[in-house]
């Protein structure tokens, strides 16, 4: 009997028992697979395939957040500098008068 001959999606006693029959039916086998040095390795090659997919993505986003952070400074600086300018010149521009 296959695995998949006998889900446990169902809500039936018949169907759950079926399934945990084919499950105990063929566990050791599944751990002998699983237990296996090289699907061992594979599954690390994996897991640190995920981990760099992984890291690369959050150094993709601390650049781009870097980028829009510089942006933002920038902006607010050429606002302030502006700003200074600005305060600046009008007591000038009174000294001037006078």
């Amino acid at each position: 009997m296959h695995l998949a001959a006998a889900s446990s999606a169902d809500t039936s006693l018949v169907a759950n028992l079926k399934h945990i029959t084919v499950i105990l039916a063929t566990w050791d086998a599944v751990w002998e697979v699983y237990k296996d040095p090289e699907w061992a390795r594979q599954r690390l090659r994996l897991y640190r395939a995920q981990d760099r997919a992984l890291e690369q993505l959050f150094n993709k986003f601390k650049e781009d957040m870097a980028e829009v952070s510089m942006g933002v400074l920038s902006s607010c600086l050429y606002s302030l500098v502006l700003l200074a300018l600005t305060l600046g010149e009008a007591p000038r521009s009174s000294q001037a008068g006078t």
